[in-house]
């Protein structure tokens, strides 16, 4: 028996790198706002 298609394309899942690299990123914003701890290129340039 062939399950009937509903006409909505189902994406693959994304490549495990790029969860990572989210989850990365992610986690070391959350580091830096934790510790209070952090450096503003704008600031350091007198921007």
């Amino acid at each position: 028996m062939v399950s009937p298609t509903v006409g909505v394309p189902i994406t693959a899942p994304p490549p495990i790198t790029g969860v990572l690299g989210i989850a990365g990123i992610y986690l070391r914003f959350g580091t830096v706002e934790y510790l209070g701890i952090g450096f503003d290129p704008l600031s350091a340039l007198g921007l």
